[in-house]
């Protein structure tokens, strides 16, 4: 009886960083991204988030996902249809996040999408 491997699917590696970039941790990019805030204009945010994903060099599956921790469906609910800071319960962990996100520099955002295996989908 002939035994096979199965191998793990393929992926490769990020593509790598520019050389002004530097590496960031999984644990930093947590921080940054959880960093507590008392309040959002959630529709604002909502607007601005759409408008990056627009020209955004990942997909929208892959921000909901690895940035939100969500699916695409629930993304495009909460920027589609975005509810005031004071009438959210659970949902302001991603308000939370994207405000974060927004207000990053773009060095940043570029360190964690490598970080969490950005793609570029454009």
């Amino acid at each position: 009886m002939t035994s096979y491997s199965r191998s793990p699917p393929y992926s490769s590696p990020s593509p790598p960083l520019p050389p002004s970039i530097n590496r960031i941790s999984a644990d930093t990019a947590y921080r940054l991204l959880n960093n507590p805030i008392d309040y959002v204009d959630t529709y604002k945010i909502a607007a601005e988030i759409l408008d990056w994903l627009k020209t955004a060099p990942v997909s929208r599956d892959w921000f909901a996902g690895k940035i939100l921790n969500r699916t695409k469906r629930t993304l495009s609910d909460i920027i589609k249809h975005p509810r005031d800071w004071k009438d959210l319960n659970h949902r302001t962990e991603y308000f939370i996040k994207m405000y974060n996100w927004l207000n990053m520099s773009e060095e940043q955002r570029l360190q964690i999408m490598h970080c969490y295996g950005a793609r570029p989908s454009k």
